[in-house]
């Protein structure tokens, strides 16, 4: 098991969409339509953990790495400079492959694994949408990487 395997709270909130992990009230708890005026932090959705990245409402484009602003020192057993590296490259990597999230296809891209995460994408606004993205790109990175 990684070492971010230990930690799988620290990603949870947004896997809760893609893989079931985590309670139904987390997956619930995401904003939805237009109503987020400030960055969406994804984090446990507790208290004690600081976001692991932030996705800015009203984006458009594609995602950068640079734009997620990810925060390593974040989790509970940041990586290593040479993991840092490898996640960093995976994610411009699949970013670059993904494109323009307005155009993203979900049912060919094999970036969401279950039923769950295509019903909850097609019931999302543009910036939810953003945030899976960003969520399935930044934990599939880790878990690459480390």
């Amino acid at each position: 098991m990684s070492q971010f395997g230990r930690q799988g709270v620290t990603l949870c909130i947004l896997v809760a969409v893609l893989s079931g992990c985590g309670s139904a009230e987390r997956a619930d708890a995401l904003p939805s339509g237009n109503d987020a005026e400030t960055p969406v932090d994804v984090s446990s959705g507790g208290d004690s953990q600081p976001p692991v990245f932030t996705v800015e409402p009203g984006a458009t484009g594609p995602l950068t790495l640079e734009a997620l602003n990810v925060d390593y020192d974040a989790l509970t057993f940041p990586p290593s400079a040479a993991e840092r590296e490898c996640i960093d490259a995976k994610i411009e990597s699949r970013l670059t492959e993904i494109g323009d999230p307005a155009s993203f296809d979900p049912e060919t891209s094999g970036l969401f694994a279950t039923q769950t995460s295509r019903k909850n994408w097609q019931t999302s606004d543009d910036h939810v949408r953003r945030i899976l993205i960003a969520q399935a790109v930044v934990h599939r990175s880790l878990n690459d990487c480390t």
